[in-house]
């Protein structure tokens, strides 16, 4: 059905059926709006450079720009740029944000993923997230996922011991985001072992999780996780 289709049929419409109408209309809207932002949130990868929308609260931050550091499912770490940085540090009142002395790039913690905007994506990427979220049937996604998870497995043979990585698509969810160094890879099981560095080792102590116990004076802990699970990070 084409608009004008549509505007003909609604001028026959009942009462009761104009003022259902409009659920219709309000529905459409947010579906378009949730497309949106989920275009904007699948292009986020760690290392991307991005600005951030003016869709964030708070207000401080919108228009500041830098790289991404941190994916962690719906948000996100972002380290601005110098230029950004400057501005945030010369905001007043209660727009100010607290900053060590001389910090040239401060990294903001917990930023929706769907209020950033990639300045950098490769256009190939962006057409086929865009497919995925606009277009895709089904049976398609099962295959593209498919293929995903065939293409990591394909990468796998580029870990190797001493590379640096950011643990992701894992659950527990806090376990994302950490960072460390391979120690040991397991080719037949797929798997690797992992030694967090000691940031993410504090920040899983903090965690006080009984399946990953961390001791008081551990400047490292490890982790075995499959290839999926990890993102290297080497020249990101």
């Amino acid at each position: 059905m084409h608009a004008d289709l549509a505007v003909k049929q609604v001028h026959e419409l009942t009462q009761p059926q104009a003022h259902a109408l409009r659920d219709a209309i309000r529905l459409r809207h947010r579906l378009l709006n949730d497309a949106t932002n989920a275009l904007y949130a699948a292009l986020v990868t760690v290392g991307a450079r991005v600005s951030i929308r003016d869709i964030i609260n708070p207000a401080r931050y919108r228009g500041l720009s830098g790289t991404v550091q941190a994916k962690n499912g719906k948000y996100a770490t972002v380290l601005l740029d110098e230029e950004s940085t400057g501005k945030l540090a010369s905001k007043t009142g209660r727009n100010r944000v607290w900053m060590p002395e001389g910090t040239t790039r401060h990294s903001l913690d917990g930023i929706p993923v769907e209020a950033l905007e990639v300045r950098d994506a490769p256009d190939g990427f962006g057409e086929l997230a865009k497919f995925l979220i606009n277009e895709a049937a089904p049976d398609e996604l099962t295959s593209v996922d498919a293929a995903r998870k065939q293409r990591l497995h394909e990468l796998a043979a580029d870990i190797s011991e001493g590379d640096p990585i950011m643990v992701t698509d894992v659950t527990p969810q806090f376990l994302a985001g950490l960072t460390g160094a391979v120690k040991s890879v397991d080719t037949r099981e797929g798997t690797c072992l992992v030694l967090l560095d000691e940031n993410s080792t504090k920040q899983l102590r903090l965690e006080e999780s009984p399946r990953y116990p961390v001791e008081d004076a551990a400047t490292t802990f490890p982790l075995r996780l499959r290839f999926n699970q990890i993102l290297l990070t080497a020249g990101l």
